[in-house]
């Protein structure tokens, strides 16, 4: 009779995702005590005292049409008229989480093996491409760049099993 492992492989691949999530919180942790920085105020008063319909309209005086990252942060307004950094950064720690998990699914989708796939994550976790992970607390690039690989991940799935569903992604 043979002994069976302590830990199965599926175990042991969740348990090291749940040791890199936290691994990116720790390494990030850090901003979560930044303010705001550089251009945040300047861009964070664009909203101030806009209605959700105004919110979702270009403006003429602010050069980015950003919609979508123009309505969550509005939910992050205090009474006393400010945001919450806090919670803005925590927010774009969390965009950074849901990207490393995709990035994991989506390797495994493009048939790399565990080990390999955990390896995209990791690097995806420590070397954010081509935007400020937790730094700002306006960028929408994280969220875009969740957005991105959750439409990455349900083209895959669609284009694996043949169902035309997920193609909408």
């Amino acid at each position: 009779m043979s002994k069976r492992p302590f830990l199965s492989t599926r175990w042991a691949v969740r348990l090291a995702l749940l040791a890199l999530l936290l691994l990116t919180i720790w390494h990030y942790q850090s901003s979560l005590h930044f303010g705001f920085w550089w251009d945040d105020p300047v861009w964070y008063s664009h909203m101030r005292g806009r209605s959700w319909w105004e919110l979702l309209r270009p403006t003429p005086e602010f050069q980015y049409y950003r919609p979508g990252t123009m309505l969550y942060v509005s939910f992050f307004l205090r009474d006393d008229g400010m945001y919450d950094a806090f919670a803005l950064h925590w927010l774009q720690i969390g965009w950074h989480l849901l990207q490393v998990a995709l990035s994991y699914a989506i390797a495994r989708l493009l048939k790399l093996r565990p080990s390999p796939a955990f390896f995209v994550a990791l690097l995806v976790a420590l070397f954010p491409f081509s935007y400020q992970a937790t730094a700002w607390a306006a960028p929408q690039q994280p969220m875009a760049a969740a957005f991105q690989g959750t439409a990455w991940l349900f083209f895959l799935l669609g284009a694996r099993g043949q169902r035309r569903g997920w193609y909408a992604a």
